[in-house]
């Protein structure tokens, strides 16, 4: 057995020499984009700059909110748009309420409030709130890392 020759097998493979094709790492990128960008949180920021408070507790988002702004001038925006004053805060969140068929218990209202905000201009908001009978939820920075926050809808 140890006279036998050795088998020889030639195969048609060549040795590649150059650079890889760079399709295959846009592609795994690409995937990699698509992946984290779906498994981000679609919370939407408004536009007004306002430096909120640090709270230790978790937030809770529902999809039947609307947003007063009350910034270190105490101009009050309602829904990102500036409203002269409390009568006009009224008016507008009024018409929102009505456009809407209100519903008291699925019906918010955030109050994004900076530090630095005199609080008349809140308690301005708070009463216009309490006349309209709608469920105030004031927001804050956000919880401290490792905490949740949690998103529920409204019942219908």
């Amino acid at each position: 057995m140890s006279n036998e020759a050795p088998i020889q097998v030639k195969t048609k493979l060549k040795i590649f020499s150059g650079l890889p094709s760079l399709v295959l790492y846009f592609c795994v990128f690409f995937i990699l984009l698509v992946f984290f960008m779906l498994s981000s949180n679609f919370v939407p920021l408004r536009g007004i700059e306002v430096k909120l408070p640090k709270t230790g507790g978790r937030q809770i988002y529902t999809s039947r909110n609307f947003v007063v702004t009350i910034d270190k001038d105490s101009r009050i925006y309602f829904n990102d748009a500036a409203v002269s004053g409390a009568d006009e805060l009224k008016r507008q969140l009024s018409e929102a309420l009505n456009e809407r068929g209100f519903q008291p218990d699925n019906e918010r209202v955030i109050i994004r409030c900076d530090v630095r905000a005199p609080l008349t201009s809140v308690a301005e908001v708070l009463a216009v709130a309490e006349e309209l009978n709608v469920n105030v939820l004031f927001m804050s920075a956000g919880p401290p890392r490792g905490k949740t926050t949690s998103f529920t809808e409204p019942e219908s």
